[in-house]
């Protein structure tokens, strides 16, 4: 009897460790239990991310023919502050399936708008990396399609995209070696019409990149050079260039060198309009 209490409690020891879930001999092995209630975040093949196969066997495939995502709104055209409803159907989903999407700013690469959860039972809002993201849950993990909600940002940004990856379990769903990824990518865009206001004819958003430019996404598209001007904060002039802006395109601007940091006024004069923003350089 002394001797099977220590066998009984090695072997009860041995089992724990080899499900853990940072076991790294049985992570994907174990993969379909351990997320059966949503994967962890940056698992959606956006830029920045890895996908599904980080837990899950198998390798990645193209989703755009098996899986589609609907937009309440005309021609995936999306309209600041408006909230859509939208559908992540899987056409090729077996008896377990599990998702993860986000929706970014596509020149930024950030958060773009809010996810609105509409379905606890079956999704849930998670957020890292200063993304949100929405997955299944253990109950969600049974459809074959999830709705939610999503509100545009307060301004146009360019295009948005919605990243997303699903994996469709094999089985036995206590292990991966059946599991098939997807990846797929759902792009909203500005209207194709200028989005002119009877109040203000021009309007442009201006942000820094990686780069350290000056990127002007304008609503207008000029017949004739427009002049952007750089002020500094007393409203001296200390930069002017001549863009071509195409609407919803992004105009790139070099810094010149001799601009410190600090705040600074982006104006742009069409001649007929005049529209100035603020920016910290």
């Amino acid at each position: 009897m002394k001797k099977i209490i220590p066998l009984l409690l090695s072997f009860t020891l041995l089992s724990g460790w080899i499900l853990k879930d940072h076991n790294p001999h049985n992570i994907k092995k174990h993969a379909s239990l351990i997320n059966s209630g949503g994967a962890p975040t940056g698992k959606t093949g956006a830029p920045g991310e890895s996908t599904c196969t980080m837990c899950h066997s198998g390798n990645v495939n193209d989703g755009s023919t098996f899986s589609s995502i609907s937009f309440s709104g005309l021609n995936s055209e999306y309209v600041p502050g408006t909230t859509y409803d939208l559908t992540l159907t899987l056409n090729n989903g077996s008896t377990k399936n599990g998702f993860q999407l986000v929706v970014l700013d596509s020149i930024t690469n950030s958060n773009s708008g809010t996810l609105i959860l509409t379905d606890a039972v079956n999704t849930k809002i998670t957020s890292g990396n200063n993304r949100d993201y929405l997955n299944h849950t253990s109950a969600g993990n049974s459809q074959t399609s999830w709705n939610f909600q999503w509100t545009a940002p307060s301004s146009y940004v360019g295009p948005i995209k919605i990243y997303y990856a699903y994996n469709i379990a094999g089985y036995p769903y206590s292990n991966t070696s059946g599991d098939d990824i997807y990846t797929s990518v759902k792009t909203l865009s500005v209207p194709n019409t200028s989005f002119l206001s009877t109040n203000e004819l021009l309007d442009f958003n201006c942000f820094l990149d990686n780069n350290k430019r000056l990127n002007i996404i304008s609503n207008f598209n000029s017949k004739k050079y427009s002049k952007m001007k750089i002020y500094n904060i007393t409203g001296k002039l200390m930069y002017s260039k001549n863009l071509n802006l195409r609407a919803n395109q992004v105009s790139k601007v070099n810094i010149p060198s001799n601009l410190t940091s600090g705040i600074y006024l982006i104006s742009l004069d069409l001649g007929t309009d005049k529209k100035t923003k603020k920016i910290v350089l």
